[in-house]
């Protein structure tokens, strides 16, 4: 790419060199192929369900000390 006459040189060589970075990223790495709708509708349920999973794992050690305080009195 041409420099312009108010450009110092160091940016024509860093946009150089990034423009080279992301040719090679483009090229070297290309994208994965686009899920089908059914692997979309798998991992759509996946998710819901580890959401799930993880609030009830987030109430039980959020509730915890209380209860082992509760089962203490008890006792």
């Amino acid at each position: 790419m041409p420099r312009r006459a108010d450009e110092p040189l160091h940016h024509t060589r860093m946009r150089s060199y990034a423009h080279c970075f992301l040719f090679m990223l483009t090229y070297a790495f290309p994208a994965p192929p686009q899920p089908s709708k059914a692997e979309l509708e798998i991992a759509e349920r996946q998710t819901a369900s580890d959401i799930k999973w993880t609030a009830a794992a987030a109430a039980v050690l959020y509730l915890s000390p209380f209860l082992v305080d509760y089962a203490r009195k008890l006792v």
